[in-house]
């Protein structure tokens, strides 16, 4: 699976401010290593939880 991932794999570099938005059923996703210090902000999304509800991931 490994040499069939690395074939299709898409390296793109992020700057500060880019939106990255994709569905985690239709796509694998990782990461290289990190050099240097990073500040990430993530938001997650359901098709089955009503509009306007807030859920707080750390509660």
């Amino acid at each position: 699976m490994r040499a069939a991932l690395q074939r299709v794999a898409i390296t793109k570099h992020w700057k500060p401010g880019d939106l990255v938005v994709f569905s985690n059923l239709r796509c694998v996703h990782g990461r290289g290593e990190i050099k240097g210090r990073r500040w990430l902000q993530r938001c997650y999304g359901s098709y089955m939880v009503t509009a306007g509800t807030v859920l707080w991931l750390n509660e």
